[in-house]
Order: structure tokens, then C-alpha cells, then sequence
């Protein structure tokens, strides 16, 4: 997010002391102190559980050389996107920071890792083609430019919301991207509920379903519905981990204090040790 970025290092220091308190350098650098484990021991955690979904997916199409339905292409490219992603997590994993930005760095941590879980997911699918591979590879290659471009959008367009409010600032903002991040977390509760729903009431539906002349006799109707409800509920979806793990106040405020580091160390008197671990 280099606009930003640029437009934090328009704030100065004594505008940011007014803003930024001791409980926000401290947040920035231990979190919640009644957390029973060591962010050490979180990180080791999360990464466990991300590299589990791309690890099962490289090791099912090594093991899928026999399957004449997915072509040796798919394979190959669904194979080396799910690396890709595994070097990421590996890399955000081993990435270091300065003591004084280690929960802020956590933080990041946690929503790249959202990010990259739900981008593996569709990647997965790359290797699912049925014989003929661009009818999935170009929609799945086009779902994640889209996806990737509304992660740095809905990003830039809440933490500059975050800048007008601390800092009075009157940047254009999107109300339509703040609706869609709002909604994704309406979404988690809808399909929470309709899980739930759909459990207690699956025989019922399954026979509705199968009995609806509307519903088989028109599947081109269905699809047309399908497409324009279907496209805007996904792209919804894709913020889940936006919604959840994406915290613009902290990120905000990280940039700061990263920006004028002396500065804050000596105004909240941290020695250099205490301050970047060194």
C-alpha cells in the first residue's frame, strides 16, 4: 500500500503524539498481556495449520500421475502455485522484526496467512480440469487477480478511513468497499446459520429440490441467477479474513511508530535493548 504509506509519512510527529499513547506502543509491542501463549508459540501454531491445505494438495496431484482426467499442465501449474504459496507462509514465518513492533508484526502475520489459506484454496482447483485446462486455469487466474486487487483496495480504503478520523484528514474514501467488508461479516453468520439449518432440514430440501419443475426445467435461468448472485457473494466471501484479521487502527498506528521510532523510544524512555531487542 505505497499511497499509504506515502500518505502516513505526511503525519507528523507532534500530530502523532497526540494521537499515539503508551497503551498503543505497548499494544504494538505485547498484545494482550492476559494471553496464556507466547507469540512464538502462536506463529508456530498458524503456520502448522496453513501449510496443512497447500501440502495436501501438492502431495495429491504428485500422486495423481495415473489420472487421465487432469492433464500433466494442470498438475503441474495447481503443483508449483501451492509451493509458491508455502514459501510464502515459510517466508512471512521467518520474517524478523524490532522488539518494539513484535505484536504488530504477529498481527500481519495472521492476516497474510488468512489471505494465503483462502488464495491455496483456489489454487487447489487448478488441477481440476476434466481433460481440458483453460476452462479452469483462465476463471481461476482471473479469480485471484480480482481477489488480490480487492484485498490492497478494501486495505487502502479502511486505514485512510482510520487517517480522517485520528488525524481529520478528508481523503476520498469508498462507502461501496466499507458496505462489502461490512457484509462479509454478515455472510460468516448466514452461512453459520444456514449449515444449521440446512442439517435439521436436509431430507426436506434434497426432496424439494428434486420435485421443483422450476428449478429443472429452467437451468438457464438458474445459471443467469447463479452468475450474478454467485460473482458478488464471492468476492464478499474473500474478505472474511479482511473482516477478521485486518485491524486498520493497528496498522495505522504500527506505520507510525515504525516511521518515527527514535522518536517515541525517547519520549516513553525505552532503552535501546528494551526498545529494538538488541
Amino acid at each position: 500500500m505505497k499511497q499509504v504509506d506515502k500518505i502516513i509519512s505526511t503525519i507528523s510527529f507532534e500530530e502523532a503524539n497526540q494521537i499515539i499513547k503508551f497503551q498503543d506502543i505497548y499494544k504494538i509491542m505485547s498484545g494482550n498481556p492476559n494471553d496464556k501463549f507466547a507469540i512464538v508459540l502462536k506463529k508456530k501454531l498458524i503456520l502448522l495449520v496453513g501449510l496443512f491445505l497447500p501440502l495436501i494438495a501438492v502431495i495429491i496431484y504428485v500422486q495423481s500421475n495415473n489420472d487421465p482426467s487432469i492433464s500433466t499442465i494442470s498438475k503441474i501449474i495447481a503443483s508449483f502455485s501451492e509451493l509458491i504459496i508455502i514459501a510464502l507462509m515459510l517466508f512471512f514465518f521467518l520474517k524478523t522484526s524490532a522488539k518494539f513492533l513484535e505484536y504488530y508484526s504477529y498481527k500481519n502475520f495472521c492476516y497474510m496467512f488468512g489471505k494465503l489459506i483462502y488464495i491455496s484454496y483456489f489454487c487447489a482447483g487448478l488441477g481440476m480440469d476434466n481433460g481440458n485446462y483453460l476452462t479452469t486455469i483462465i476463471p481461476i487466474f482471473l479469480c485471484l487477480v480480482v481477489f488480490i486487487s480487492l484485498y490492497y483496495k478494501i486495505e487502502k480504503n479502511i486505514v485512510m478511513d482510520e487517517i480522517n478520523k485520528l488525524f481529520k484528514r478528508e481523503y476520498k474514501t469508498s462507502t461501496l468497499l466499507t458496505t462489502m467488508l461490512k457484509l462479509s461479516g454478515v455472510v460468516v453468520v448466514v452461512i453459520i446459520v444456514g449449515m444449521q439449518l440446512y442439517r435439521l432440514n436436509k431430507s426436506w430440501l434434497k426432496g424439494f429440490i428434486e420435485n421443483s419443475d422450476v428449478l429443472n426445467t429452467n437451468a438457464t435461468i438458474s445459471d443467469i441467477v447463479g452468475i450474478f448472485i454467485g460473482i458478488p457473494l464471492l468476492m464478499i466471501i474473500t474478505l472474511i479474513p479482511t473482516f477478521f484479521l485486518f485491524d486498520a487502527n493497528l496498522y495505522m498506528k504500527g506505520k507510525i511508530i515504525k516511521q518515527y521510532s527514535e522518536e517515541f523510544r525517547q519520549e516513553y524512555d525505552f532503552t535501546k535493548e528494551e526498545w529494538y531487542g538488541e
